[in-house]
């Protein structure tokens, strides 16, 4: 059971077919892991096709906040005991050998000829870019290796991480598979692999990263994101 979770407006964008693509790409990616949140989508869901029935004039202005009120201050649902992550098939180019992972990456990664998908960004970290025909997000694979640390580096823009294989540790926690992460503009952290063994991510980035040294400057092109 993951213990890092998306906020609830990021659950109401996603129930409600307004999140951007590559935000829902890491948020479907979370609920097959997550019981907890599938149910709380669930319910939005099923409290958006209530809303739909009924008359504009009825509505009351401030409801979305107290829908919004209550799911925040209610108990989280009791996870099913059998719920987790649909394992398919998978590349095990990939993954390490490793063949399961959710429906939504399989789908995302198959095609990508490896092993040229991986592209070495330092001596403890590779990305694979994955094609979701949209220019906002670079949407990839991101893998340390085990005991890797990644540099110290600071956000320009939002980034959405779902922990798929493995853990990492920054500043703030630990987190294991299904783990969901948000870091905004401006955040500093510096993740750092489990010593057991690698750790894959799902990852969508809407500007580079700044190292937190004079190496920046140097390192920029090298660090602008490409969309596909």
């Amino acid at each position: 059971m993951p213990n890092f979770h998306p906020d609830t407006a990021l659950l109401v964008d996603y129930a409600s077919g307004s999140a951007h693509r590559a935000q829902a790409i890491c948020l479907s990616t979370h609920l097959s892991f997550c019981a907890q949140c599938a149910q709380q989508v669930r319910h939005l869901e099923e409290l958006g096709g209530d809303l739909a029935l009924t008359e504009p004039a009825a509505l009351s202005s401030g409801l979305l906040d107290k829908t919004l009120a209550t799911l925040d201050s209610a108990e989280p649902p009791t996870p099913r005991p059998t719920a987790q992550a649909r394992q398919i098939e998978g590349r095990t180019d990939l993954l390490n050998g490793q063949s399961a992972l959710p429906e939504l990456v399989q789908k995302l990664i198959t095609g990508i000829p490896a092993p040229a998908a991986w592209r070495k960004l330092s001596n403890s970290v590779s990305m694979a870019r994955l094609p979701t025909g949209q220019k906002d997000y670079e949407v990839a694979l991101q893998r340390i290796c085990a005991g890797g640390k990644t540099p110290h580096h600071g956000h320009t823009g939002d980034e959405f991480t779902v922990v798929l294989q493995g853990s990492f540790s920054d500043e703030d926690g630990i987190y294991s598979a299904g783990d969901f992460l948000y870091r905004g503009p401006g955040e500093v952290h510096q993740p750092l692999g489990a010593l057991h063994e690698d750790c894959i991510c799902l990852t969508a980035v809407s500007a580079r990263i700044k190292l937190r040294s004079w190496f920046d400057w140097l390192f920029a092109p090298l660090l602008r994101i490409k969309p596909m």
